[in-house]
């Protein structure tokens, strides 16, 4: 099973990087002048989790799971918005 939900894992985050680009929510993440090679990802993405699902690897990667879940919990839980001249005074970088 575990094996399994690594390949999963990984479609679903090349869907979320898709979704981002259709739903106009881009810009707020990443620089729109990438949108072309964020594409590219998110299609490669996708072909490697169907395949990770398909044809699940011979030895689950705990740690490799827990990465790229922590990643997905991070990106579907933080909601996007703009920034503003406000939110970079206070800024802890």
């Amino acid at each position: 099973m575990l094996r399994r939900l690594e390949g999963i894992l990984i479609a679903v985050y090349g869907c979320f990087l898709l979704f981002l680009m259709f739903s106009g929510r881009y810009s707020l993440y990443m620089n729109p002048k990438y949108m072309w090679l964020t594409f590219l990802s998110a299609v490669m993405l996708l072909v490697y989790g169907v395949h990770g699902t398909v044809y699940p690897p011979h030895r689950a990667r705990i740690f490799y799971t827990l990465v790229i879940g922590l990643l997905l919990a991070l990106m579907l839980g933080v909601p996007a918005r703009e920034l503003g001249a406000g939110d970079m005074l206070f800024s802890p970088f």
